[in-house]
């Protein structure tokens, strides 16, 4: 074990093993916060006379210690605010047996247990992916186990025919109006996921070319698996969306309004414009507010990517 002072501020001690994984603690030189970190694999680099090797870690819990007192609370930025994906057998059984569970992913190479459930997700009509240990390690929320064999989708169909069937089941909706590159069309799509988005909305003039799918999917990291992504017209999606009770909220720099100061909260469809053109008018003329964010640089626009993620961001804090 190398002495903590190669760590400027923190100490470093080796706690036992739980499963082949070696638990460390990272101590701040403060009284107020400690940090539990898992790392991989175990003992990696740790040997003596051995110089560290690069080893991954992920923050599993956080102590904090207040006035003698300490409180656990799980490492969530939205701290008790539930999310879609839940872990394990038993949860998956439990998903699959009250008619929740939307999606379910695996290892590859699982065992007979996971099989018997694979089948009886299929019968159920549920989506099966078999994924690898590493998307597996990538994609599970922090909790307790340290690599979990398989999560499952809860609460989100991830399919809608259409934009009136996606409609018709509520929340909050991202736009893209006019976007023309898959890769933005993706990250979108991943932000929107991840936000909790109850879909996204392509409102293109032409369908989109099947290689830019292949290219929107890749670029979301697969997101598309978890979330509906329809295509219409920004015609047909204002009328739906009306039609619906959505309130339709627009992100353009010609904005009076501060994204905090608009309620995302119940239905409600995000929309944000194209890389060059912005924000049609059909959409400025049908919204019930336009938001513009703060800028003081010399470039009077974002990104695109970084106006969804405010957005989307915005919306997930409000409805958490």
């Amino acid at each position: 074990m190398h002495g903590p002072g190669e760590v400027p501020g923190l100490e470093l001690m080796p706690l036992t093993h739980v499963d082949d994984e070696e638990v460390c603690l990272a101590r701040e030189h403060r009284r107020q916060v400690f940090a539990v970190a898992f790392l991989y694999p175990a003992s990696a680099g740790f040997d003596a006379g051995q110089k560290p090797r690069r080893v991954g870690f992920r923050m599993r819990q956080t102590i904090r210690v207040h006035g003698g007192s300490t409180q656990h609370q799980a490492h969530d930025r939205f701290v008790g605010c539930p999310t879609m994906q839940r872990q394990g057998v038993p949860a998956a059984e439990e998903a699959l047996a009250s008619g929740q569970a939307k999606a379910i992913l695996v290892l590859k190479g699982h065992d007979e247990g996971i099989a018997r459930l694979c089948v009886q997700a299929r019968a159920a009509g549920v989506p099966v992916h078999e994924i690898t240990d590493r998307d597996m390690w990538r994609m599970a929320q922090p909790g307790d186990q340290a690599s979990p064999s398989v999560l499952t989708l809860v609460g989100r169909d991830p399919e809608a025919a259409n934009i009136n069937e996606l409609m018709a089941r509520g929340g909050m909706l991202l736009c893209l109006d006019g976007v023309a590159y898959a890769g933005n069309m993706g990250f979108s799509v991943r932000t929107a996921e991840v936000a909790g988005a109850a879909g996204v909305v392509l409102a293109t003039e032409q369908p989109i070319p099947g290689r830019a799918w292949k290219d929107l999917r890749h670029s979301s990291m697969q997101a598309t698996r978890f979330i509906p992504v329809v295509e219409c017209s920004i015609e047909e999606a204002i009328a739906s969306a009306k039609s619906e009770g959505y309130r339709v909220v627009v992100v353009e720099d010609v904005g009076d309004t501060d994204l905090p100061d608009v309620d995302l909260t119940g239905d409600v469809m995000l929309v944000v414009g194209a890389e060059a053109e912005g924000v049609s008018t059909t959409a400025l003329d049908a919204a019930d507010a336009v938001v513009r964010l703060p800028m003081h640089g010399f470039v009077p626009s974002y990104n695109l990517q970084v106006a969804v993620a405010c957005a989307c961001v915005e919306a997930a804090r409000q409805r958490r």
